[in-house]
């Protein structure tokens, strides 16, 4: 059995002591780590036994998304940059106004304050959306923190399919996960969904995807599977230095059944929990057998919350970073061809008017 990640106190009574910190940031993040919360908490005493506590921390630019939370929720709003002669310590931002550049400078000097405040655990996972402002750069920022820590981390987020400025701003993300990683040499997982659409109705699945994500990572790591210890957990990402493989950067799964697994491209590492009497597929056999490393545990329950949960780390492929490259380039061209006429006019208007056309 997996010894436990935090406890919440020497004298908790708590059926399940096993704690992940989450940091849920932005608007994506906050509605997703309130899910997560609110799921654990509705939860019978004996189903928390196989899930892991989310000790969330809802990190944003403003106030505005965190309406309706708990008034013991634990909040971290970005501040302004001190001004000595109006406000020494800095006054909380409304807001980001969508100005990454802006939000970028102070979230990197605050994150080392926000894992000061709210501590990383030995498991982490931080959430946020891609394609905003707010969430993405204080998680990124976040996440940048947990590799300079040699912190475990796990990434969820959500890009954006539709919109050339969607799309651009997704792509710097994704770069810059990968280059922070490279930076650090520590490796990290990012599951990854991409948001179709504009519409709620188009941000259903997505949503349910993260959700289905959390509960089977939630349910590997609560250790109730014999045969798989926390070093084990630990080597899902963090390989075995033996086997002499360069940190890396991992798109996450969780499979659930033989076709998500038969699904699943370049894996290289897999650490799953299963029923005594599960049976798989030739095509889910060849999937595990093909991972660098593989750690599975088995349930001993008469009555198991999953039969199996496989999370697989897979390496990012050519055709995915080539994608990140092409969508990138040709949001850039749209965003391009969108500017050039307004230049024109500009251009026009300079050589028509002059002052004396002002009144």
């Amino acid at each position: 059995m997996i010894a436990n990640y935090e406890t919440q106190s020497a004298t908790t009574t708590a059926v399940n002591t096993k704690v992940v910190r989450v940091y849920a940031c932005g608007g994506f993040g906050i509605n997703r780590g309130r899910d997560i919360q609110e799921s654990y908490v509705t939860m019978s005493e004996r189903d928390k036994a196989h899930y892991v506590k989310p000790d969330v921390v809802y990190v944003d630019s403003s106030r505005g998304n965190l309406i309706g939370l708990e008034a013991s929720a634990q909040t971290y709003i970005l501040k302004q940059k001190p001004d000595l002669l109006k406000n020494a310590t800095g006054e909380e931002l409304t807001g980001g106004g969508g100005d990454r550049a802006y939000l970028r400078e102070l979230a990197e000097e605050a994150a080392p304050e926000i894992v000061a405040k709210f501590p990383f655990f030995t498991y982490n996972v931080v959430i946020f959306s891609a394609h905003g402002a707010s969430g993405c750069t204080l998680g990124m920022q976040i996440y940048r923190e947990a590799l300079k820590q040699k912190k475990h981390v796990v990434l969820i987020v959500v890009g954006g399919a539709h919109g050339a400025h969607r799309v651009q701003n997704t792509n710097a993300v994704l770069r810059a996960l990968m280059k922070y990683q490279q930076d650090n040499n520590w490796s990290a997982g990012v599951y990854y969904q991409e948001n179709p659409g504009l519409l709620p109705t188009d941000e259903l699945g997505v949503n349910q995807k993260v959700l289905e994500f959390w509960a089977g990572l939630s349910n590997v790591l609560a250790g109730n599977a014999s045969r798989l210890d926390q070093r084990d957990i630990m080597n899902w990402l963090q390989l075995p230095d033996s086997l002499q493989l360069a940190k890396s950067l991992y798109l996450l799964g969780a499979c659930f059944s033989d076709s998500e697994l038969e699904g699943a491209k370049n894996v290289v590492s897999v650490i799953g929990a299963v029923a005594p009497n599960t049976e798989l597929s030739d095509g889910a056999r060849a999937t595990l057998n093909s991972a660098v490393y593989l750690k599975l545990g088995v349930v001993e329950d008469s009555d198991p919350q999953l039969n199996a949960v496989f999370l697989t780390a897979s390496a990012l492929t050519d055709e995915f970073l080539r994608g990140v490259v092409s969508s990138g380039s040709n949001a850039r061209d749209e965003l391009s061809r969108a500017a050039r006429p307004v230049a024109q006019v500009h251009e026009l208007a300079r050589k028509l008017f002059d002052d004396n056309d002002v009144f």
